[in-house]
């Protein structure tokens, strides 16, 4: 994503926030797997210039909500954007965070829930971003890792999971172990490893 798409997204994903939660009285959490299931956050993600130029907030909020058949209970009375809201805060700090790390919003969601991050606006909103970024990175690190545990609920052993993959078990263990990086292995290897567990491949990545 590069700096000029950023910068106006920043605004956007704020305003689009605030009005979704404050304006229609939509639950956070709620609204981040409504953008996920839209579908408009993949394409965000790729920068695709349909969703964003020229789009506000409020309209961005409408076309997530349009594209799955989402009556959004609108205050028609009372439309109007709050950029020093926490919900603005929010949104904002989502689309960085977006950026910075190369997660999906889908993974970003997984990692944090939106009223864990709607928590942390008191003590971080007047902070550099890179604070937060250090935060959610350190909670990154904390989570289990994600192959192993899907591994484990698939109940496969390090060798089953590696013949089935036809990915070295020295790998495998690396990738477990966090020796390796998995977001930076080929993209057939993951989506192999995640076929032979029967999951998605952003379950274990």
């Amino acid at each position: 994503m590069n700096d000029e798409y950023l910068g106006g997204m920043k605004g956007t994903f704020g305003a689009m926030f605030d009005y979704a939660i404050n304006n229609c009285s939509m639950d956070g959490d709620e609204f981040m797997d409504m953008m996920i299931c839209s579908g408009i956050a993949n394409q965000i993600e790729h920068t695709n210039p349909k969703f964003v130029a020229g789009r506000s907030g409020i309209e961005l909020a409408r076309d997530i909500a349009d594209e799955i058949g989402y009556d959004l209970k609108e205050n028609s009375s009372v439309i109007t954007v709050d950029s020093r809201s926490a919900d603005y805060w929010c949104g904002w700090a989502l689309i960085q965070y977006q950026n910075y790390s190369g997660h999906s919003f889908k993974q970003i969601h997984r990692l944090i829930k939106y009223n864990e991050l709607l928590n942390m606006y008191p003590k971080y909103h007047q902070m550099d971003i890179t604070k937060l970024y250090n935060y959610l990175d350190d909670l990154q690190g904390k989570r289990k890792n994600l192959l192993k545990k899907q591994r484990e609920v698939a109940g496969l052993s390090q060798s089953e999971l590696a013949e089935r993959s036809g990915t070295s078990l020295r790998t495998l263990q690396a990738y477990e172990q966090g020796v390796k990086d998995i977001r930076k292995a080929q993209v057939e290897t993951v989506k192999k490893l995640a076929e032979s567990i029967g999951c998605e491949i952003d379950d274990i990545i």
